[in-house]
């Protein structure tokens, strides 16, 4: 998922970022974990603010 950025640099900072990557990109695994970590309203906000997000992608994370 994070082919282009040096992983070990990211840090809570960065927690749109990943985010925003994970909810387009990943899979369900990478959403579970997502939910986990940041919570649904934080990743539900991310998304639904992010221009990086596809519409597709924000109409899955809006029924979660």
């Amino acid at each position: 998922m994070f082919w282009d950025i040096d992983v070990k640099t990211l840090k809570n900072k960065n927690s749109d970022f990943v985010i925003t990557r994970l909810a387009e990109k990943g899979g369900l695994d990478a959403g579970r974990w997502l939910l986990k970590t940041f919570g649904k309203r934080r990743v539900k906000n991310i998304v639904k603010d992010s221009r990086n997000v596809s519409v597709k992608s924000k109409n899955f994370w809006s029924i979660i």
